[in-house]
Formats: structure tokens, sequence, C-alpha cells
């Protein structure tokens, strides 16, 4: 749903900057569970990329959608939570240690009315977000906001499966 996305081994992924460029997989539904994935962006080509999850309605255009975004913004050396309906809305963004030409994990847990966020390696949420009015579509994704990105290991953990599964 928009950008110039190149597949660059079985489990990773390139997208050319651009304004709101996202991709979708729909084999692993996804309403509660796990999504993860490592992502790295260039110096001069870093701005916010990240997970997209509970999507429904995608289509092409940067907010014509409903969903949430979690993503990193390196210019602000944050992760953020966002929600999508056809708008985009901050719900939290929190400082972190994230920079260009560094891998990061970037990994979300959503279950019940609660979402949680975790950055590389840290056992503790950097974002614990209750969801009031949930998003229910089941959808899960990538994103770009004006960044070239690299995406590996792309996870969905669905909560009511044992195994994960890397999206291909």
């Amino acid at each position: 749903f928009g950008g110039t996305w190149q597949r660059l081994t079985d489990t990773s992924w390139q997208v050319a900057a651009d304004r709101g460029g996202k991709i979708l997989w729909d084999q692993h539904a996804l309403t509660a569970g796990e999504v993860s994935v490592e992502l790295r962006m260039p110096a001069g080509q870093a701005e916010i990329g990240g997970l997209l999850l509970c999507v429904s309605e995608p289509d092409i255009a940067p907010d014509n959608w409903y969903g949430y975004e979690v993503s990193l913004n390196i210019p602000a050396k944050a992760v953020l939570l966002g929600d999508h309906r056809h708008n985009f809305r901050l719900l939290q963004q929190q400082s972190a240690d994230v920079a260009a030409d560094r891998w990061h994990l970037l990994r979300a847990v959503l279950q019940g009315e609660r979402l949680q966020v975790y950055l590389d390696q840290h056992e503790q949420p950097l974002i614990d977000q209750p969801l009031t009015d949930r998003l229910q579509g089941g959808l899960a994704g990538l994103r770009t906001w004006g960044s070239e990105i690299e995406f590996r290991n792309f996870r969905i953990r669905p909560s009511d499966q044992s195994s994960e599964a890397v999206a291909a």
C-alpha cells in the first residue's frame, strides 16, 4: 500500500523513503499477541518507521486506514505509539536510545485492552498503553514515514498459537 519495497532475502525487506508507504501480511491474522522486527535507517534518510498492528481497511495514502503504529522516531530520539482512524493521533512517545545506522529490535505485545512496546533487549516495556475504544483489525505490517529503512526478521505470534511465524 504505497512505497517502493524491495525484498532483499527471505526474511528482509527494504523500503525507499516515502510519506506513509506500508506493507501488510494477511497470512497471519493478529488481534492479540506479539509482533516484532529488527530495523535500521541510514543517516540522512532516518525519520520515522516501524510496526503496524490491528490494521483494517488499508488503502494507499498516508493515513487512509485504521490501526496502530509503533515506530522509531530517530530525529526525536524516541519511540512512538499512535493510532490511525483515517488520521493520526499520537498516544504516547518516550525518549529512547535510538540512532541511525544501528539495528534496533522493536516489539509490540497486544493483550486485551493494553499495548506494550519494547525496544532492543529491554525486559521492561518502554510504553505501556491502555487502549480505550480499541481497534479490532487483524492485519500487521511495516511502515515508513520519510525514511529509507531496512527491515529483517518480521515476526507475528498470535496469542492463540504456540509458534511464531516469520513473515515472508
